[in-house]
């Protein structure tokens, strides 16, 4: 296995850990209601950018059929919404302590739940989102592309100079725009979608410009 993969792996394995540990601490600090008004602002922004028309017609039917699909079908949504449940009354004094003392952290585990399914609906609407994104990002893509071999042609006729230092970042660059793109989606924060759109449309494709034309003369 290469160095490249193996940083890769654990780029995303602390992502994720990142993700993980980041939901957890704000539910116990934050109520769900706050992160669904976030929710709720996120998907306005999404649709001013794209369109009511695409964003009913489009973005929010796929969201909703990915939820269904990946939490709902799955039993995963029924699992949080019922996972926890407060104790019924014990006769038992002893038994009734532990019950009382286990109902002080009952709003917690509730908010962690409500966290959890608003977060996990998010996801998939980031990703319904980004699926609108990709139609546009393959039209740009292919000009991208001719225009870096083009470039790249020129340079090899002619005494333009050829910079391995564009070549080595433009390539990072793109890793790097593709791992911010996937922080986008799982980060449990608010997520401005033009940050998305631009990363999608203008970076990356202006990223492969400067890689193909910067390729060696001869390879």
């Amino acid at each position: 296995m290469s160095a490249d993969t193996q940083s890769n792996g654990s780029s995303i394995k602390k992502l994720l850990l990142t993700v993980t540990v980041l939901l957890i601490i704000m539910s116990l600090f934050i109520p769900a209601e706050w992160y669904k008004s976030n929710m709720v602002s996120e998907l306005k922004m999404g649709e001013l950018i794209t369109g009511k028309s695409g964003f009913h017609s489009q973005i929010l039917p796929f969201a909703n059929e990915l939820y269904n699909d990946f939490f709902v079908q799955t039993g995963i949504n029924s699992a949080l919404t019922n996972y926890y449940a407060p104790l019924p009354v014990s006769a038992d004094p002893l038994e009734q302590t532990f019950n009382n003392i286990s109902g002080i952290f009952y709003p917690f585990f509730i908010n962690l739940a409500k966290m959890i399914n608003y977060h996990n609906y998010m996801i998939v609407y980031r990703m319904a989102l980004l699926s609108f994104w990709l139609p546009f990002f393959c039209i740009i893509l292919v000009p991208s592309l001719i225009a870096g071999v083009c470039r790249w042609k020129r340079k090899q006729y002619d005494f333009s100079y050829v910079s391995p230092f564009l070549n080595r970042r433009s390539m990072k660059l793109i890793g790097l725009t593709v791992f911010l793109v996937a922080v986008s989606i799982l980060i449990p924060l608010p997520v401005p979608p033009v940050i998305n759109a631009v990363m999608t449309l203008f970076v990356i494709p202006t990223s492969i410009i400067l890689m193909i034309s910067n390729l060696p003369k001869q390879i």
